[in-house]
């Protein structure tokens, strides 16, 4: 009976044993598989950063007006505005432009009494009208026309002069072309008229001047206006004839031009 027991103990035993030596062995199994998968784990993790990252996208902006009291979406144009410089104020200087114009203002009527005090005077004369204008040095004579009725005469600073004659065909009368004449003018500031001709001054409009002379004048100052017309027969012809004289200047020169209005008038279409 003490042998059969003590084979049965060692049956058990063995059992046991076995069963522990299987647990053990599948442990060891589940460790290596478990190993296997960390290392194939890190091994791929290794070889392929980029399955380490993870892509986020941006979010999406939304349309925002600018604060404020601005209802109205921000225009092109602003894009286009210019761009001022700061101002140093301790570096600071002015151009006045007033001042500059008047300098330059000056300057044009001094040249214009010099140009005018330094001439002599010179002889147009027209073979077809029989006429006779004397006018300063200062002015130079533009081409004659065809039709050979006159001449016209340039001294620069806006200053023209033009004379012409015509045959009194409609047979018009002293007074009646007088009248007409200071009709045309939109300012009349003197007028005279004797037993054969007539003087008008004053101020013509601009696109009177232009057509006239072919000046181009500043649109902040009115044009200057002087005529003498005078009537009288045509040699060997008995045909009455006119002619005419007329000067065309910056109101500003008034003053320079007037000693020059004084010699056309005195040396000029007097009978």
């Amino acid at each position: 009976m003490k042998n059969k027991k003590i084979k049965g103990d060692v049956l058990w035993a063995s059992i046991v044993g076995c069963m522990g030596i299987v647990g053990i062995s599948g442990l060891m199994a589940a460790g290596m598989s478990m190993a296997d998968k960390m290392r194939q784990l890190v091994s791929s993790s290794t070889e392929s950063p980029e399955a380490c990252y993870v892509q986020v996208s941006e979010p999406e902006m939304k349309d925002e007006k600018p604060s404020g009291d601005m209802d109205e979406e921000p225009s092109d144009a602003m894009d286009d505005a210019p761009i001022y410089p700061t101002i140093d104020s301790t570096k600071m200087a002015f151009l006045d432009t007033t001042q500059v114009a008047r300098q330059q203002q000056d300057e044009r009527l001094s040249a214009v009494s010099q140009e005018l005090a330094g001439s002599r005077l010179c002889r147009y004369y027209n073979d077809r009208f029989y006429f006779t204008l004397l006018y300063p040095s200062c002015f130079q004579a533009g081409p004659l026309p065809m039709n050979n009725d006159g001449c016209g005469f340039r001294m620069g600073h806006g200053i023209v002069l033009k004379v012409a004659g015509s045959y009194n065909t409609s047979e018009e009368t002293l007074r009646q072309r007088y009248v007409q004449d200071k009709r045309d003018l939109s300012q009349v500031t003197y007028s005279h008229k004797g037993k054969h001709h007539y003087v008008i001054a004053g101020f013509c409009d601009q696109e009177t001047a232009k057509v006239e002379t072919g000046e181009e004048h500043s649109t902040a100052e009115t044009v200057g206006y002087w005529q003498k017309t005078a009537l009288g027969e045509s040699s060997g012809e008995g045909i009455e004839r006119w002619v005419t004289i007329r000067l065309y200047y910056p109101s500003s020169c008034s003053q320079e031009v007037y000693r020059l209005i004084q010699c056309l008038d005195r040396y000029n279409l007097t009978y």
